[in-house]
């Protein structure tokens, strides 16, 4: 389904380029792919957003461009050409064949500082020629540096000035409400924010800080604030050095990235060519300083399950305990990549060998141990071995009592982080000290608990919050188990477990436990990840994803944020930030069977059904009786014209869990794909149809019931919903959704298109 700009964009390019499709374009612009016919290369078409050119003079912009046109360097994207189509001004790129740095920072977070200090010294060798033309970016961002192989490239130059020496007389301030004449904020020089009519050169200096800052920690020199205090805080407030975020980093890089956030322009280095200067000091370090910190590799390590070494299978819960503690205290370190627990646990009783474990985990460390008891009496034995060279790096015994376990555990963890020479900041060495319950008996039950809340079944999620009221008894509030709680009241809307009437009532005991623990530990990623999960059912989509992101920054390993941000940005319609973080996910938790199906959504929101299918498989395989995962797989099975299999799987589902509402949808999607409108209706009764309206995917699969059965404005009325909860991936919708085919004929569907299409395009991850 093609758009009015995108058929007017064809008919006035059609004697040079094809137009093969639409990508997002984040607001600014429509960006369209295309093939010039003349060279048979791909371009990229930017063609100015309407609200955007209403401001601006087409001539004055050619004009501007065209000054920008004359910058070729290796690592500048160049303008190639420049017009008009119907009043709204464009530009031609190449197509770069590669991946944004936003993406690849999606993949690893925190880049090795060899990788880090290579893409920063192309990015000022860009600079560094632009300025010396007389050129200013002004909008230096991950968005638009573009990797390919081993190289940097810079896109866009000029852009920003030619947007604001065209603008027409008074429009300044929507230009600067729109967010383009002058930057994007979280990159943007303090000059720029006061409007100083005398920017130079050295506000590019400063967003290059900004992204050096978020290559080495993970995250922007002010991410997560709100916007007012973000263009206040890069006006008045010194972020935290580089060096509290991260230990590894060579005081020489982390004192050049300060300088270059100065806020004062007279205190950043003068130039570009000084920046370069600099920062090949960094690389090849001529004071005798080494430089093992920029080559070594991240660090991988997993910790397998601890074996059960006593009599008393009651001890087993306390052993897993044990193993998640470490996995948690080394999960915060930003310079060592943990596999998690979901994974971890799925390993235990393994006879495989070390070797083969860490090869199908992509781990080159593992931590093994046994733990044995005998009434109140512990020990514990580990070893550490480094699997390449299948040798033991240290092991070692420790006894106590078990009121010493966390004194264990920390002692354990700290000598992990020996053994890996891994540096710990001063956050990062207080956070293994803290102790997460300070009771044992109140840990015991919280383990316990943590257990049945993953059961998906009401008397499971009843017996948690016994265990972890029992808990609350003897600590009183704590953050962990206030996070179980959450998640307790957050699991029976998620998966339908309360009456519809109530599902307001169970959210807002969820998000009343994460606030609580952000008065008790602003900095939770447990918190971050339960708001998210609360506000994604209350259609606050934006604040939702926010949310998994501030997770990540104070776990970067959390594989539930990774899995929740990968969805929204793939149902968004951003696939290959999508993609990059599934991959980072299946780095940290590659055995987790939800994280397989998820990756099959993602692909399926590409078009791409096969792949889906084969990740569906996969986690059908891993995980036989989650309902969830067969249900994504009979989905798959479906897209790719298998009906059979997939209707046999859906009523087994359905007939598993008959008052579960997911798995009502099971048994609508299975009638649907039978053509058997009037079960379809039977099944989708009035509560049902109200559940829909707090999930988006049960919209989802509730539109696609509705579509296969010809029960057009039903399913129209779930399409909205969709899009309003969040799901608005334009290409999916319009093109690649298997289930649609009878609406796409329809002017409503066409109608909900366009709604869908302009939130595509200006959503911003």
């Amino acid at each position: 389904m093609t758009t009015v700009l995108q058929d007017s964009v064809q008919a006035a390019l059609a004697s040079a380029y094809t137009i093969e499709r639409e990508l997002g374009g984040g607001g600014m612009s429509r960006v369209f792919v295309a093939e010039e016919r003349a060279l048979a290369r791909r371009v990229v078409v930017k063609v100015l957003s309407p609200d955007l050119a209403a401001g601006v003079s087409a001539e004055r912009f050619r004009r501007e461009i065209l000054l920008t046109a004359r910058l070729q360097h290796p690592h500048i994207v160049p303008v190639l050409t420049t017009g008009e189509i119907g009043g709204l001004p464009y530009y031609t790129m190449p197509f770069v064949d590669g991946e944004s740095l936003r993406v690849r920072v999606a993949r690893t977070g925190a880049m090795p500082v060899a990788e880090a200090v290579g893409i920063l010294r192309d990015v000022t060798r860009a600079l560094d020629f632009a300025h010396a033309q007389g050129v200013v970016h002004r909008d230096i961002k991950p968005e638009n540096i573009l990797l390919a192989g081993d190289s940097a490239t810079v896109t866009d130059f000029g852009i920003s000035k030619a947007l604001d020496a065209s603008r027409a007389p008074g429009q300044t301030g929507a230009l600067t409400e729109l967010g383009f004449a002058v930057g994007t904020p979280q990159y943007m020089a303090p000059e720029q924010i006061s409007a100083d009519p005398d920017v130079d050169h050295r506000a590019d200096l400063y967003s290059l800080g900004c992204v050096a800052y978020e290559l080495l920690v993970g995250e922007s020199p002010f991410a997560g604030v709100s916007p007012t205090a973000l263009l206040r805080a890069h006006l008045v407030q010194n972020p935290e050095p580089v060096t509290a975020r991260r230990a590894d980093v060579p005081d020489a890089l982390a004192a050049l990235i300060a300088r270059c956030l100065a806020k004062d322009p007279a205190n950043r280095p003068p130039t570009a060519r000084d920046v370069l200067a600099m920062l090949d000091g960094v690389a090849t370090p001529s004071d005798g300083v080494s430089s093992v910190s920029l080559t070594a590799d991240v660090k991988s390590i997993a910790v397998l399950p601890f074996t059960n070494l006593s009599a008393d299978p009651a001890s087993e819960h306390f052993a897993d305990g044990l193993t998640d503690e470490i996995i948690t205290d080394l999960s915060m370190l930003r310079t060592l990549r943990v596999i998690s627990r979901q994974s971890a646990m799925r390993l235990k009783g393994t006879d495989k060998d070390v070797r083969t474990i860490a090869r199908e985990l992509g781990t080159r460390y593992v931590l093994t141990g046994g733990i044995r008891t005998a009434g109140s009496n512990l020990r514990v034995t580990a070893q550490l071995v480094d699997a390449t060279a299948d040798a033991p790096l240290w092991a070692d015994k420790y006894s106590g009592t078990l009121d010493d376990v966390f004194d264990i555990q920390e002692r354990l963890s700290r000598q992990i982080v020996d053994a890996l020479r891994v540096r710990l900041t001063p956050d990062e060495d207080r956070r293994i000290a803290e102790r997460p319950i300070a009771d044992m008996r109140a840990y015991e039950f919280y383990l316990l608990a943590r257990q049945q809340i993953w059961s998906f079944t009401k008397p499971s999620l009843e017996r948690a919050l016994q265990l972890i009221r029992q808990a609350q008894d003897l600590v009183g509030e704590n953050e962990l188990l206030l996070a179980a709680e959450g998640m307790i009241y957050w699991q029976q809307v998620n998966v339908g477990l309360v009456p519809v009437d109530r599902y307001d009532e169970y959210l807002g005991k969820a998000e009343a436990c994460a606030e609580r623990i952000f008065e008790l530990n602003p900095k939770s990623s447990k918190g971050y990840g339960l708001r998210g999960a609360v506000r994604n059912n209350r259609a606050e989509v934006a604040e939702s994803r926010d949310d998994f992101k501030k997770a990540l920054v104070f776990d970067r390993n959390d594989p539930e944020a990774l899995l929740w941000l990968g969805y929204h940005y793939a149902v968004a319609g951003r696939i290959p930030l999508a993609r990059a973080l599934m991959d980072r996910l299946q780095q940290v938790d590659p055995l987790t069977s939800i994280n397989l199906a998820m990756y099959g959504i993602v692909a399926m929101c590409d078009g791409d059904y096969v792949e889906a299918m084969r990740w569906t498989q996969r986690s059908v395989e891993v995980d036989p009786g989650n309902p969830t995962h067969r249900m994504v797989h009979a989905q798959t099975l479906a897209a790719n014209g298998r009906p059979d299999e997939a209707i046999a799987i859906l009523h087994g589902v359905s007939s598993d869990a008959p008052t579960m509402a997911w798995a009502r949808l099971a048994s609508a999607l299975g009638y649907a794909l039978e053509g058997n409108r009037e079960q379809v209706l039977n099944v989708i009764t009035p509560d049902l149809r109200d559940a829909a309206r707090w999930d988006d995917i049960f919209s989802w699969w509730m539109a696609d019931s509705f579509a296969l059965v010809g029960e057009t404005e039903a399913a129209l009325d779930a399409v909205q919903r969709m899009i309003e909860l969040g799901i608005v991936n334009y290409p999916f919708l319009a093109e690649y959704e298997p289930f649609f085919a009878r609406l796409r004929s329809e002017p409503r569907f066409g109608q909900l298109m366009g709604q869908a299409r302009e939130r595509w395009n200006a959503f911003e991850p």
